[in-house]
């Protein structure tokens, strides 16, 4: 955590926005660019540094109450929120700069792809897609996003007849926010794939 702290601190310092490759650290300059991020909103010290993880570990708790809510009822999702904020693993990478802020969009793209599914929304779709993006830009771990999208796009098609008003092209909306918001690490992504992936096999789950 101090060794992707204190590289985030310099970026900040010395004005670095790269977001393409991988740092010295063993991590994505896009990752670094999160910490920096919350670096220059809450200031260049501990607090800085892992602000943006709280909020991000919080704001999941809600995203999980919003799931349990739209598919089943209050209580589900009450007790959904409930057992995330009160669970171990959830609050100590809340409190480091690892993995909170991916889980956060991973979970959001969850939830925006199956309130797609449920009301035809192509505007969830495409925030979907983002979100899975946007996660793909943070910690190893965000690399479960698009096995959850492909399950949810499996489920869908299995099921199709039963969804009439969700044409194949929604599924390209989401796929083209997910480019939109990775694009700028797409190609690192495909020519560098071992190190893109990282140590994603032992942290994904």
């Amino acid at each position: 955590v101090s060794i992707m702290g204190l590289y985030s601190r310099n970026m900040v310092t010395n004005g670095d926005w790269r977001l393409i490759g991988m740092a010295r650290t063993d991590h994505h300059y896009s990752e670094h660019q999160y910490i920096a991020l919350s670096m220059r909103l809450f200031g260049l010290n501990h607090y800085g540094l892992g602000m943006l993880s709280v909020l991000a570990g919080t704001a999941t708790c809600g995203l999980v109450h919003l799931i349990g809510r739209t598919f089943f009822n209050r209580w589900v999702g009450l007790l959904g929120a409930a057992f995330l904020a009160t669970n171990y693993v959830h609050i100590h990478f809340s409190r480091i700069i690892f993995g909170p802020i991916s889980t956060f969009f991973v979970v959001a793209a969850g939830l925006c792809l199956l309130h797609g599914m449920k009301r035809a929304n192509a505007f969830s779709f495409a925030a979907g897609g983002v979100s899975l993006g946007l996660g793909l830009m943070g910690y190893y771990s965000a690399r479960i996003g698009p096995v959850v999208a492909g399950g949810l796009f499996m489920l869908w098609w299995l099921q199709r007849r039963r969804y009439p008003g969700i044409p194949l092209h929604y599924w390209g909306v989401a796929l083209l926010g997910l480019l939109c918001a990775f694009g700028p690490n797409l190609a690192f992504a495909v020519d560098e794939f071992t190190k893109f992936s990282g140590r994603g096999s032992k942290v994904i789950l």
